[in-house]
């Protein structure tokens, strides 16, 4: 897979092995702390914590009935992923 990247003020770029099952994106123009929604915030903890990230704050309930949990990234900026409630 060759490099695409989509956007002006919000940019993505994809890229990944033409072979391969590594992929990945950059994101240019995220402001800082925008949450990223999750489907389920609990396996992404437990696999991004296998990887060696270090949780500021594993995932916790709030009092509206989603999850947050919060970790740095290499650079020290701060992430923060949301799972919202299911729909009633």
């Amino acid at each position: 897979m060759s490099g695409n990247t989509i956007g002006k003020a919000f940019r993505v770029t994809t890229y990944g092995e033409s072979h391969g099952a590594a992929i990945g994106c950059v994101i240019d123009g995220c402001p800082p702390g925008l949450p990223l929604g999750v489907d389920d915030i609990h396996a992404l903890h437990r696999r991004l914590t296998h990887l060696g990230v270090d949780f500021i704050r594993p995932p916790e309930k709030e009092g509206w009935g989603g999850w947050v949990a919060t970790f740095k990234d290499p650079d020290g900026n701060i992430v923060q992923l949301l799972q919202f409630p299911a729909p009633a």
